[in-house]
């Protein structure tokens, strides 16, 4: 292979890790992935178009043949234009044939900021270094072969995932890792940043001798897993310590595989490490997660001597839990996680060595911690949520008592007013009686003695005690009158 390396861009890539940055900041999705308004929009969305195809018969027909098939078909029909993605998905994976001796390194980048056509253009940079075809404007995956290497590079949203083959490998395991055939200054330009990545070495059957011994040195320690796999046509060491590059390492022996066999099983390999490891980066962005539940929980408690949680509190409670929506969502999916790395082992078939640790073991063994976290977690968002809503059964009450004390204290002050009014009238009546009275009587007096001055009358006191009465109906008159008009 020509070890000349070419010139590449590196304005777009200056400012990004290296590939080969043990980051431990590394996201397995993008936190836009699960973003609670896209979700919520996303539904919206869902919903609004069942309302609509409700109402129309049609819309499972109509919508879908709106446009031309767009490839050829033997048949006159115009086809869905979700049929290509339907097929698409049932298609299988990338898998290359591998004859023993080869050596095979897999690695995925996550890349949340620049597009898919910045991996694809990276690519094709690498092709035109090694004078392969450069990927199709449109493609999300490409393969490129040169010189005994094989270059395989798939892309799924924000992850791309490169899969190195280099084939009729001389020497010892691990002597020659694929990785190490492609240019560094290519390595260094890729985007993102790595989720995780492994070495395998696949030998024959007729290699040296595998014992406890050779094995401890092989790997430089004793502490390393082993089992059989693919019902017994081949045998798997692998030592996950981490070396220097961060790459674990894996030893398959060929004992009857195949190419075609020997090549799935390396895939599946890749995917069951790919889940493992999502679980487990996902898992650490998740310990701020944990953290705030304490916070939540701590503000979920009512103070000293108050019955039930403050309002305030409650609301900054569901509007952290909002916040966190991504986060909530992440820590459901971590379990899907582990869910598919058993699927894996199922396709591996491993079965037990004694005296070594199967790959189910290790899975369980790695994952440990991220289960009970998994599960504590998820009882404690429960019973936050819980507390939430109890919490607003006793505001509720409290609000329902509150108003029920204002409406008794509004009915109190209104019966007193009531009361302090009827209690006036009847002294404005009581007043107005002696009142009218005394002017009656006062005026008789003044009437009598002017007809006695005027010789009508002999006696004037006459007059006065006929005012007195007068007085006294006329007063009630106007008592009755104006009570009457108070009540009605």
């Amino acid at each position: 292979m020509d070890t000349k390396k070419p010139i590449f861009p590196q304005a777009a890539n200056s400012d990004r890790p290296k590939l080969l940055d043990d980051l431990p900041s590394q996201l397995a999705l993008p936190d836009e992935h699960y973003d609670a308004d896209r979700l919520a929009v996303e539904q919206a969305m869902m919903e609004q178009a069942a309302m609509e195809d409700a109402g129309n018969p049609g819309a499972y027909t109509d919508g879908y043949v709106a446009e031309e098939a767009t490839q050829a078909s033997a048949y006159p029909f115009r086809d869905n234009v979700l049929l290509g993605a339907a097929i698409a998905a049932g298609q299988l994976r990338f898998a290359p044939s591998l004859n023993a001796p080869c050596a095979v390194s897999h690695f995925a980048t996550v890349n949340n900021a620049a597009p898919i056509e910045a991996d694809r253009e990276h690519l094709g940079w690498l092709c035109y270094s090694v004078g392969a075809p450069p990927p199709p404007p449109d493609a999300t995956e490409h393969t490129v072969e040169f010189e005994g290497f094989l270059v395989h590079w798939e892309n799924r949203g924000a992850i791309s995932a490169y899969t190195v083959v280099q084939r009729n490998v001389k020497g010892q395991a691990f002597d020659q890792l694929a990785l190490n055939g492609l240019p560094e200054d290519w390595l260094a330009g890729l985007n993102g940043v790595r989720l995780f990545g492994l070495h395998l070495f696949y030998e024959e059957a007729t290699g040296p001798e595998r014992n406890r011994a050779s094995l401890a040195r092989l790997f430089g320690r004793d502490g390393y897993i082993g089992t059989s796999v693919a019902g017994g046509k081949g045998l798997l060491w692998a030592d996950w310590s981490q070396a220097d590059d961060g790459f674990p390492r894996i030893l398959l022996r060929d004992a009857g595989l195949g190419a075609r066999t020997a090549g799935r099983l390396v895939m599946d390999l890749v995917r069951f490490e790919a889940a493992r490891m999502t679980a487990l980066t996902e898992h650490a962005r998740l310990q701020a997660l944990g953290a705030q539940m304490a916070v939540w929980e701590q503000r979920l408690q009512p103070e000293s001597g108050q019955p039930s949680v403050d309002a305030e509190d409650v609301a900054i409670v569901r509007a952290g839990l909002v916040r966190h929506h991504a986060d909530r969502v992440a820590l459901a999916a971590c379990d899907a996680f582990e869910q598919a790395a058993r699927t894996a082992l199922v396709a591996i078939d491993e079965q037990r060595v004694p005296g070594l640790m199967p790959l189910g073991d290790f899975l369980g063994h790695s994952l440990e911690a991220v289960n009970q976290d998994l599960r504590q977690w998820m009882v404690r968002l429960d019973l936050i949520e819980g507390e939430l809503a109890k919490a607003d059964r006793h505001l509720e009450r409290d609000d329902r008592g509150k108003l029920t004390e204002a409406l008794q204290v509004q009915t109190a002050v209104m019966a007193r007013t009531a009361q302090s009014q009827r209690q006036n009238r009847r002294l404005f009546q009581m007043l107005g009686f002696i009142g009218l009275t005394t002017a009656f009587a006062f005026l008789g007096q003044i009437i009598g003695n002017g007809l006695a001055a005027a010789g009508v009358v002999s006696e004037p006191g006459i007059v006065s005690i006929t005012a007195i009465p007068v007085g006294l109906l006329a007063a009630y008159g106007i008592i009755y009158f104006s009570g009457a008009k108070g009540r009605s």
